[in-house]
């Protein structure tokens, strides 16, 4: 490194002490590399010879700051190498400070989100069903790639597509469940239903998609609804879930190796962390409020013991490096499934379970999901056979599902 001059390496607060190691092992000259946070690039107005940015995808909003700062501080290089698992997340603009920072001297996509969507995002609406109309229910918009060909030209030439070896990957398996809610949560259920729009219940219920503004009337149900399915304290219920006594039922069951994922700490993790502790259950919590060194202990001693569990908050979706899990639980669905992936290569890594004998390097995945409860069809309705709605839990799913594909579509397209 040291004959490639200034290196400025960019990444999270939180796993700076990660970068910082690296350095050490490999002893890399410090005067030649300095550490950032995202935070501190920019203000830090850099320049050099490399800029490596770790956690790359954190660029994506090209109108926040940080995205704006590191883009120009890319022109103040010779080298940009950006690092991430996941560049798009929530739309396939996000792709664009990336590849704009790498090319440099080439704009490969508009910076603008409104730019890119109006180039390269396609919109049209569903067709509406007899009920639509009788309900006055307003079709909701499908979003697809249009241009693939002069995407395509764009990004001809700039892109290699390597794919590594899985012998050093454990198996990843994948299971669903679908939890009925009690008979209390139901009702608390039903009254943040009887507070929100009529027209995006009725979205939610069916399994449709939405009008932007549907959408955007449909958050704040969504993230409320999320942490109704993990907890009733936060809406003044006092018995524990459905979902978390599954989970807590799973981790307790025999001896292994657990990680719990949830996107919140009151109307999550700490709602599993109670239960656990009813069961005189040993865990440790990760999350923002730690110290660097509190963290290091934390996934130290997870990396050491033969069982263990270990629940973690949006802190742990980044930068960890977890040894030997075997079981992890998604409390509750995410915006976007980049995030979930995230969360899922924490666990399954790079050799990380090469130390377990061959029918034990595998990771089982549990998404957890909350359904409403079957009796609430009815009597009627069970003769009919009707199903019950779509509850929040489902519909986040599906969501983020149509994310994923978009997105995925538009990377197919530039990558040929």
């Amino acid at each position: 490194m040291s004959r490639q001059g200034k290196t400025n390496i960019v990444t999270p607060a939180s796993l700076r002490t990660n970068i910082k190691d690296s350095i050490d092992k490999f002893k890399l000259p410090k005067k030649d590399t300095s550490v950032y946070s995202f935070e501190g690039a920019t203000k830090a107005n850099l320049s050099g010879d490399t800029l490596i940015v770790d956690e790359a995808h954190r660029l994506g909003d090209s109108t926040s700051g940080r995205s704006k700062s590191l883009v120009e501080a890319a022109k103040r290089h010779k080298r940009v190498i950006l690092l991430t698992g996941s560049p798009i997340r929530n739309n396939p603009s996000e792709i664009a400070p990336l590849a704009n920072m790498v090319g440099i001297d080439k704009a490969y996509a508009p910076l603008s989100r409104k730019n890119f969507d109006n180039k390269y995002i396609g919109k049209k609406k569903e067709k509406r069903s007899f009920m639509d109309f009788v309900k006055g229910v307003k079709p909701g918009t499908i979003t697809y790639i249009k241009n693939k060909d002069a995407l395509k030209k764009n990004f001809s030439n700039s892109i290699d597509k390597y794919m590594p070896s899985k012998d050093y990957y454990p198996d990843v398996i994948e299971k669903t469940h679908s939890i009925p809610m009690s008979d209390s949560q139901h009702k608390l259920y039903k009254n943040l239903v009887d507070n929100t729009n009529s027209d995006v219940v009725y979205k939610i219920g069916n399994n449709r998609p939405m009008t932007p503004t549907e959408r955007a009337n449909a958050n704040t149900f969504l993230s409320a609804a999320r942490i109704l399915s993990n907890s009733e304290k936060p809406f003044g219920g006092v018995n524990i879930t459905p979902k978390v006594k599954a989970i807590a039922d799973s981790v307790t069951d025999k001896p292994s190796k657990n990680v719990v994922y949830s996107s919140f700490l009151d109307g999550g993790l700490n709602s599993l962390s109670e239960e656990l502790k009813h069961r005189n259950h040993p865990h440790q919590i990760y999350n923002g409020s730690l110290n660097d060194k509190e963290k290091k202990a934390i996934i130290d001693k997870y990396n050491k013991s033969k069982t263990s569990t270990l629940l973690i908050s949006g802190a742990g979706a980044e930068g960890l490096d977890l040894k030997g899990t075997r079981n992890m639980h998604i409390m509750e669905p995410h915006w976007n499934s980049a995030r979930i992936n995230q969360v899922i290569g924490r666990g399954a890594r790079f050799k990380s379970h090469t130390h377990l004998p061959k029918e034990e390097q595998n990771v089982t995945v549990r998404h957890y999901l909350s359904a409403i409860p079957n009796k609430s069809v009815g009597v009627l309705g069970k003769l009919l056979h009707k199903k019950p709605k779509v509850g929040a839990d489902e519909y986040m799913t599906g969501l983020s599902k149509r994310k994923e594909e978009l997105n995925q579509e538009f990377l197919n397209a530039i990558t040929g």
